[in-house]
């Protein structure tokens, strides 16, 4: 958890720092077309809180998966699950979630969803094979 959290702030500073870098150059463009300051305005208000918004959604990402993933510790540690069944739940749920965001990212770019959840599913077999044998979690 420590580390969705560490990436969560990670993730809103950096987006939020390129978001309004982004909409700070599409409104100096704007008002040298109309040769006006349009930073009172509401597309200037509209711009600054659509950049804290990506912001948010790129930092409650990390976490909100994370938690996901962990639900099934948590159960282990309220004494719902066993340990070892919780371990096999989470891989399983992290691996159809990485399966479900490949299917859906091949939907998108109209390609074969169903080869771009095996993909992103067996990169997170693979990462997590690499992490346990460095000795990791």
């Amino acid at each position: 958890m420590a580390a969705s959290i560490a990436m969560g702030v990670s993730g809103f500073t950096g987006a939020l720092l390129t978001e309004f870098a982004e909409r700070a150059r599409e409104l100096e463009e704007l008002e040298r077309a109309m040769l006006k300051d349009l930073t009172p305005t509401i597309l200037g208000r509209a711009l600054r809180v659509a950049a804290i918004a990506a912001a948010l959604v790129d930092a409650l990402a990390p976490a909100a998966g994370a938690l996901v993933v962990a639900a099934p510790i948590i159960l282990s540690s309220a004494g719902l699950v066993s340990f070892p069944t919780a371990v096999a739940l989470s891989a399983a749920v992290g691996l159809l979630a990485l399966f479900a965001l490949g299917y859906y990212l091949g939907k998108i770019a109209e390609g074969r969803p169903l080869l771009y959840g095996a993909a992103m599913a067996g990169a997170g077999a693979l990462v997590s094979a690499a992490v346990s044998l460095l000795g990791g979690a």
